[in-house]
């Protein structure tokens, strides 16, 4: 198994365990008074990250050895608290909010605001395995592909078409909510 391989077995993990504790505290939702709730998902979200960018940074060196480097410097990423509370709350308070406005019943308005929570959730621990490695990447002056999860979406399957082509001087790694993609370092051109 190579590097690549298994560091997106062990994302794809972190994402999953993460998940079922978002759904463990579900229950606990209340569009009335979130605040609690929210709480509770900051903290898995942040879990998740911290433990996706350490993955990455191990990811970040195993990568440089496969490609005969000594010291590959790694950078990892810190989540934006602002942007998390900021997500969560939009995906599940304003959804929620949202669908019931629409004339949605309150069950399928829970439903709607529980997977816009779960794809939001996901793109912000799946970040910090990201986030590491393109930050890392453009540490060590090299590059990044993005490297598409088994059913890609258009837009990502058209930026992982690219190949190695992210650099320092390049947009930062576009994520959606749902998104399982993740960036690959290349360190030399092969």
């Amino acid at each position: 198994m190579t590097a690549t391989q298994a560091f997106r077995r062990d994302q794809r993990a972190v994402r999953a365990r993460a998940l079922r504790d978002l759904l463990d505290i579900w229950p606990a939702f209340d569009p009335d008074d979130p605040d609690a709730y929210l709480a509770g998902a900051r903290a898995v979200v942040a879990r998740g990250h911290e433990t996706a960018a350490a993955l990455a940074g191990g990811y970040v060196r195993a990568v440089g050895r496969e490609q005969g480097l000594r010291a590959v410097p790694v950078t990892l990423a810190v989540l934006s608290e602002q942007q998390a509370a900021t997500s969560l709350r939009i995906t599940s308070v304003i959804r929620y909010r949202a669908a019931l406005g629409a004339g949605v019943g309150p069950q399928a308005a829970r439903q709607a605001a529980l997977v816009q929570q779960l794809g939001a959730a996901s793109r912000l621990i799946l970040g910090g395995g990201r986030q590491t490695v393109v930050q890392s990447v453009r540490t060590a002056g090299a590059r990044w592909q993005r490297v598409t999860s088994g059913n890609a979406c258009d837009f990502c399957t058209l930026l992982a078409g690219r190949g190695a082509v992210y650099a320092e001087e390049t947009s930062d790694f576009a994520a959606h909510d749902h998104c399982g993609c993740s960036a690959e370092p290349i360190y030399r051109q092969r």
